[in-house]
């Protein structure tokens, strides 16, 4: 799996340490505790700006109402983080983390079978409020860096150029080792996949009455496992695939691929 990047730190006058995630019931993402239970100033500090960030954009947040939603000065911020940038460049790192989670995969079983392994985020992203969080906010902070002018824009093009390599590394171990049809354009698929993830995602923040992540992703992912198993021969002209009758030896394979991904 590639390594994905790291954001380039700007001098500051206390080094930037980047917080460490861990599940909360609260609507925030939280990082480690002290010993005593209690989060540190610098962790309020950081778990405010991630929440205000994911609702109103990190431009339209500015220091001071970070410092009121916690009762701390702007001074205590920037003494903890030396500027704005300073604690931009760490939300930006628990944005990273949403992105890391959301591909981690099991060490073993099928390309195909870890192609789908995204279903299992949206069980989990959808039941707990804290991951909520954090999937809004690296909705927000992908959509403010299509401005070419945003801080921390090539940092989320680069971002995007790794999560699609590491969708398509997961097609390409599907191709060699047989559970996916070694026909498939993987760049294309690749790009397909993560344009559902991010319209899926938008939709259900925009709407979660009406719209059922896990549903979604669920028949997505169905559909396409099953498009792509090697029952299916190349495209014809026009776009149309025929497949052979009968029941493909692999299917079977596929079928319990996609049984273990949900």
């Amino acid at each position: 799996m590639p390594k994905p990047p790291v954001a380039k730190k700007r001098p500051t006058k206390r080094p930037a340490v980047k917080p460490v995630l861990v599940a909360g019931n609260d609507s925030t993402a939280t990082v480690a505790k002290r010993p005593s239970g209690r989060r540190s100033q610098r962790a309020e500090i950081l778990g405010a700006a991630v929440d205000l960030f994911a609702k109103g954009g990190s431009r339209g947040t500015p220091l001071a109402a970070i410092a009121e939603r916690i009762g701390v000065s702007v001074p205590a911020i920037t003494h903890h983080f030396g500027s704005k940038y300073g604690l931009f460049m760490e939300v930006v790192a628990v944005s990273d983390s949403a992105d890391e989670m959301r591909l981690i995969e099991a060490s073993h079983g099928a390309g195909i079978e870890r192609l789908g392994s995204p279903r299992s985020w949206a069980r989990t992203v959808s039941s707990d409020p804290s991951l909520v969080n954090l999937e809004r906010l690296t909705l927000v902070m992908t959509v403010e860096a299509v401005d070419a002018d945003f801080p921390f824009h090539d940092h989320f093009v680069a971002r995007q150029h790794w999560i699609r390599q590491t969708i398509i590394d997961k097609i390409e171990r599907g191709r060699r080792d047989g559970s996916i049809r070694p026909d498939v354009d993987s760049l294309a698929l690749a790009v397909e996949v993560l344009a559902f993830m991010h319209g899926a995602n938008l939709q259900w923040h925009l709407d979660p009455e009406s719209i059922d992540l896990v549903k979604a992703y669920d028949g997505y992912f169905d559909r396409l496992l099953h498009d792509l198993a090697p029952s299916a021969t190349a495209p014809l002209a026009g776009g149309r695939t025929k497949r052979p009758r009968g029941r493909s030896r692999s299917r079977p394979k596929v079928d319990a691929a996609i049984r273990a991904t949900r």
